[in-house]
């Protein structure tokens, strides 16, 4: 994806948290306890229902599923956007 937009960027990251949350078998209760943030403030990014990703959620993101936040931003091969 060259030059993405900012809501391309918003949807990338929420589809990756969400197909690399089922590859590891974490929820996103678990995930949002883990970052200390309410389930909504994550399922609200997770669902592009925002207009920026929070930097500390994005790096949280990538601690908790064990990837760079660059990998989070960018498509997996394979998946559906």
């Amino acid at each position: 994806m060259e030059n993405p937009t900012s809501a391309q960027i918003i949807r990338t990251f929420g589809r990756n948290v969400e197909v690399l949350a089922i590859q590891k078998g974490i929820s996103l209760k678990s995930m949002a306890d883990s970052l200390q943030i309410s389930s909504g403030a994550l399922s609200r990014a997770r669902k592009q229902a925002t207009r920026y990703i929070d930097p500390e959620i994005l790096l949280g993101c990538a601690r908790l599923l064990d990837c760079t936040a660059d990998e989070l931003l960018k498509p997996i091969d394979g998946v559906k956007y």
